[in-house]
């Protein structure tokens, strides 16, 4: 069934799954977002354009921006995301 015409279906359980891997995914890679691929593969969809919508939609959310052409590029930023590095023997934090 389709969504009625003004009132936009919420995100989905498929989209959240894909936001959770690319958190997950840019603490473990210094903040690097995950390819199409590996976003495809991840979800088991076997379509990149599936990927593709599901970016575009957490964009329209406002949970993710993408800076660049998903196809070509790793530039996601999630949307109220920080990164925190600590650097060895020293109390000192840097919050990005």
């Amino acid at each position: 069934m389709r969504a009625m015409a003004g009132k936009p279906r919420p995100v989905s359980e498929r989209e959240l799954d894909l936001l959770a891997y690319i958190i997950h995914y840019k603490k473990n890679f210094d903040g690097c977002a995950p390819s199409m691929r590996e976003m495809d593969r991840e979800l088991g969809t076997n379509s990149t354009s599936t990927i593709n919508y599901y970016l575009h939609r957490l964009e329209r959310f406002g949970l993710i921006e993408l800076l660049g052409e998903p196809r070509t590029t790793r530039l996601i930023r999630v949307v109220g995301g920080e990164w925190h590095f600590e650097i060895e023997n020293s109390n000192l934090e840097i919050a990005i």
